[in-house]
């Protein structure tokens, strides 16, 4: 077909720019503008204040020829036929579109079909949309830089020789005892003594009046008279040499018509151990009881001790108070320190003697109200 592409079918004005467009074009060629065009708008004229047609490309004007006889207008072409004649015209030199692949005219600045911009794209003037071609990322190596560590070298050391650890001698001064004279010496340790005596006394005044009481009790020297009337070696004899040795009284066996002495008023005899009472005959009389034991077969005497009538205690049928200053005594179930501990009591406590003595491990024994309880705690209340 010898005609132009823009004098098939009507052409459309686009509305911003007033380019002619195509019949099936939707967006402008020239701006990019979507056309949006009517049939009445597009034969309209243009208005004054619209802008002037710009031809997109001017035509050389034909030559001098006779004016042939108009012909006859040709009939209306459909859609699809346009169509082809307009694909077939623009086979020659198309732009496909980058965008949706769209074949434009060389001319043309933006695509009829998705108005996208043809110029300024790279691959918009090839013959088929390409895409694009994803190159896989390399990352650069990297090298460590060879690191020459430096060679660390020890100091020598060198032992000093035996000469330079010699310790350095040093003089002492010597010191010498001062002279002095006989008599000097002997007045000074007359003066030490002095100062020494009243310093022990004040130090241990308890321990020396306690010792002096153990030896005057525990080891009585009893008069020749003592045990007139007992028999050598009994338990009889043994407590009342301890009560003579402890009141200053002698023993006899009838104290009537005597100014004072001792008289035997009973005994309470257990294993290996017995209490012996004695009873003076003076006005306001004391009760005196003598405690012995027997070690090897030979009885001592372990205590002595005097009170009013009926206070003297530990004694069976009576009452005795625990004395043991900050502490408990033990009471055990049997006589023995070998027995099982059935309690232990604080001190001022008041326990029932039922029974005893008995002498094993050293100790004395009396059975009371809680159980087995050591002599050395019990005391009159």
């Amino acid at each position: 077909m010898g005609t132009s592409p823009r004098s098939i079918g009507t052409p459309v004005r686009c509305p911003s720019c007033r380019h002619p467009n195509l019949a099936i074009d939707i967006w402008c060629e020239r701006c990019g503008r979507p056309l949006d065009w009517k049939r009445e708008d597009a034969a309209a004229a243009p208005t004054a204040h619209e802008a002037p047609v710009i031809q997109a490309r001017p035509q050389p004007a034909p030559a001098a020829a006779p004016v042939p006889a108009a012909p006859k207008a040709p009939p209306p072409t459909p859609l699809a036929a346009v169509r082809d004649t307009v694909a077939d015209q623009r086979s020659a030199s198309k732009v496909y579109c980058w965008s949706c692949g769209t074949g434009n005219a060389a001319a043309d600045r933006f695509c009829g079909r998705c108005g996208a911009a043809l110029t300024g794209r790279p691959g918009a003037t090839s013959a088929k949309r390409q895409g694009r071609k994803k190159t896989p990322m390399s990352l650069p190596k990297l090298t460590l830089p060879a690191l020459a560590l430096p060679k660390l070298t020890l100091p020598r050391f060198r032992s000093p020789s035996a000469r330079a650890l010699r310790t350095p001698r040093v003089a002492l001064p010597s010191i010498g005892a001062p002279r002095l004279s006989r008599t000097s010496w002997v007045a000074a340790a007359i003066v030490l003594l002095l100062l020494l005596v009243p310093v022990v006394i004040i130090l241990n005044p308890a321990k020396g009046g306690a010792a002096a009481r153990q030896t005057a009790v525990t080891s009585p020297r009893p008069s020749a008279s003592a045990g007139k009337g007992l028999a050598a070696g009994s338990p009889q004899a043994v407590a009342a040499a301890g009560v003579q040795a402890k009141t200053g009284l002698a023993y006899s066996a009838s104290c009537a018509g005597k100014p004072a002495c001792l008289s035997l008023t009973g005994q309470t005899v257990g294993q290996s151990a017995a209490a012996v009472d004695f009873s003076t005959t003076t006005s306001g009389g004391r009760e005196c009881v003598g405690y012995v034991v027997q070690q090897s077969g030979t009885w001592k005497l372990l205590s002595a001790t005097c009170a009013l009538p009926g206070q003297v205690s530990p004694m069976v049928g009576r009452n005795a108070t625990v004395h043991i200053p900050g502490n408990c005594a033990r009471v055990r179930t049997s006589p023995s320190l070998s027995s099982g501990v059935a309690g232990c009591l604080y001190d001022g406590t008041t326990v029932s003697v039922s029974g005893g003595p008995v002498y094993a491990d050293n100790l004395m024994w009396w059975q009371t109200n809680k159980g087995w309880m050591a002599h050395d705690f019990l005391f009159a209340g």
